[in-house]
């Protein structure tokens, strides 16, 4: 549970909550407190400046010493206040002043620069917030006076905000996560009814079924799509297996059992000589037919597993190596066997040996299904940033509804295609196919039955 995702999402989603909560109880609290001491701090200048301008007007028809006319000045105590003289002590004070606030020298100094300066005190009697003010008659400073205002009821209302908050915040959290908790399930439960699908695949060793059927299309829907697509093609690829080691089985067993059966009826009785020599011929023919078969077999799974040593070479000299080489055999038919290249270079990054194998194959291909007297025409061009290569004969062509079919294993189209005479092991134009996959290219077949086939293959240029 404490290395769940939902977990640890949880903590994070509860801690991050608890931060946030936090600093807003915080600002909520020093700003209401601001906010207050504003208010009060408004009120007392007001205070302030009014009785200032009465002790102004006073002070005018006084005359005499500093200290004198302080004594003469009169004011209109609109709030708690007291008359400081600058030089320390107090002049008078109204009798609602806090008498157990004493004269703060920084206060005095304050207003002797003729700045004015707020201040909260706490004293037995309460907490109070001051304001000291410096007093001015044309032009001189003559004293100080000093408001004071009460913050018991500010007090209490900060009191009741931080108990509200204290109260407030760990409700809100406790609700928050329980939220979360809920919410985190619902949101995971998808993705848990994925694993128990999985495990029942694994299980069951049955991959047909599927894990996002029945899932909302967000997220974890859409992985589970990817990973069904994924399952389809996994399955895919084991039927493709199966079918292959099914077919692999059929093709070697037709041989075996000739060479059983040849076996066996020669050593039924003693033979001459002759007679042994011309069973063993008839068994090298087996077991030709089988190499080549097993050959076939190990190329198709070196293709399909894409390891490719690539390198750049010229498709011409590829190509007329290949023309000059495969001319005797086609002669042996009676078959013209012919090319035409573009002009251009024809450059390709690819595995040499692979794409000759494809290309030898084709040409193989057309070879053993075009009667005496036809002919094979090579052609190979640019189209785009690939390089075409069309292999096409005038033979006995491949029906329409074959056409689909003819790159997998062991197809054959009809009865000309077996591996009696002309036929092959049925692996040639698989092995093509998936080496030209292989390249990131691909391959096509134009066919009419009775008229010929052309295969044309696409593999990017250098």
């Amino acid at each position: 549970m404490l290395h769940s995702i939902r977990f640890r999402l949880t903590a994070w989603f509860a801690s991050i909550l608890t931060v946030a909560i936090l600093l807003i109880s915080i600002a909520m609290y020093l700003g209401l407190q601001q906010a207050l001491m504003s208010n009060v701090d408004q009120t007392l200048r007001m205070a302030a400046e009014r009785s200032v301008q009465t002790v102004r007007q006073n002070a005018l028809k006084s005359t005499g010493s500093t200290i004198e006319r302080v004594r003469t000045l009169t004011y209109i105590a609109l709030a708690p206040t007291r008359l400081l003289l600058l030089e320390g002590g107090v002049d008078r004070i109204d009798p609602l002043f806090p008498a157990d606030i004493h004269v703060d020298s920084q206060a005095l100094a304050a207003a002797a620069r003729g700045e004015s300066l707020y201040e909260s005190v706490t004293v037995e009697t309460g907490r109070y917030r001051l304001m000291t003010a410096p007093l001015s008659v044309n032009g001189q400073r003559l004293a100080a006076i000093q408001v004071a205002q009460s913050l018991d009821t500010e007090m209490v209302t900060l009191r009741s905000l931080r108990d509200l908050l204290l109260i407030a915040a760990p409700v809100t959290l406790a609700f928050a996560t329980l939220g979360g908790i809920v919410l985190g399930q619902r949101a995971f439960a998808p993705m848990e009814r994925v694993r128990r699908n999985v495990e029942t695949i694994i299980a069951d060793n049955d991959l047909s079924h599927r894990v996002g059927r029945q899932l909302a299309n967000d997220e974890v829907g859409r992985l589970a799509q990817t990973f069904d697509q994924l399952l389809e093609r996994i399955e895919s690829a084991m039927n493709r297996e199966r079918q292959f080691s099914a077919d692999a089985s059929h093709e070697l067993r037709s041989p075996l059992t000739a060479l059983k059966g040849e076996l066996s009826v020669t050593l039924a009785r003693t033979r001459t000589a002759e007679e042994y020599r011309q069973v063993l011929e008839g068994l090298e023919v087996i077991v030709d037919e089988m190499s080549l078969l097993v050959e076939d077999l190990l190329a198709l799974s070196r293709a399909s597993a894409g390891i490719l040593h690539k390198e750049e070479f010229d498709l011409h000299a590829l190509l007329e190596q290949l023309i000059e080489r495969m001319s005797a055999l086609a002669q042996t038919r009676q078959l013209t066997l012919a090319m035409k290249i573009s002009n251009e270079p024809l450059l390709l990054l690819a595995d040499r040996m692979k794409v000759q194998r494809v290309i030898t194959n084709l040409i193989d291909n057309a070879i053993r299904y075009t009667p005496h007297g036809g002919s094979i025409n090579v052609q190979a061009y640019h189209d785009g940033a690939q390089v075409c290569i069309n292999v096409s004969d005038t033979g006995i062509g491949i029906a329409a509804e074959h056409t689909p079919h003819i790159f997998e294993r062991f197809y054959r189209a009809d009865n000309a295609r077996t591996r009696d005479g002309a036929g092959g092991s049925g692996l040639g134009l698989a092995i093509a196919d998936t080496i030209v996959r292989a390249h990131d290219g691909r391959i096509t077949l134009h066919s009419t039955l009775g008229r010929g086939s052309t295969f044309s293959v696409w593999l990017p240029e250098s």
